[in-house]
């Protein structure tokens, strides 16, 4: 099969904006179905009951990468991390991590272009590393750092904002 290349790039403004400003996760099991048109999420069908769940941390604190590599004689596979910090260990924060390193899950990211990515879609995100500290000094950070991270075919797709608007999120 070949690989034809149908188009070129032109020079975008540098009017980017960067870091990640929100992110909604659910369980990988959740979505039952979804389709994707040119990159973009056109559809996302969650099963009944689940919800995408809000992961509220303070301003530049949300991370989200992406890192494809292969060669000639391998195939191509993209790397997708989010990280984020969560500030005050609590027994519900012990709870939540107890919980969150036992699945997959799919994660949806807010750029600070306004754009909406989707982690995970096709086989999930892990939590990659959990790192819970409470620091020696007063103005230490006292919390965790999550890293999830998703091995997936192709980069993130975008979602349509119609597609984002009628997922179901929790309170």
């Amino acid at each position: 099969m070949a690989c034809t290349l149908y188009e070129g790039l032109a020079l975008n403004c540098n009017d980017g904006v960067g870091g990640a400003q929100q992110a909604w996760i659910t369980e990988f099991a959740s979505i039952t179905a979804s389709t994707t048109t040119s990159g973009t999420v056109t559809a996302i069908t969650q099963a009944a009951s689940t919800k995408f769940w809000l992961i509220d941390v303070p301003a530049e604190n949300l991370s989200f990468t992406q890192s494809t590599a292969g060669t000639m004689n391998t195939p191509y596979a993209t790397t997708q991390t989010v990280s984020f910090t969560y500030n005050k260990p609590t027994a519900k924060l012990r709870n939540w991590i107890a919980t969150v390193v036992q699945n997959r899950f799919v994660i949806v990211i807010k750029d600070g272009n306004g754009t909406y990515q989707v982690i995970g879609l096709s086989r999930g995100a892990y939590v990659e590393k959990v790192d819970t500290a409470s620091g020696k000094m007063l103005s230490d950070f006292s919390g965790s750092t999550f890293t999830f991270t998703a091995k997936e075919p192709s980069e993130a797709p975008y979602i349509a904002s119609g597609t984002f608007t009628a997922l179901n999120f929790g309170a």
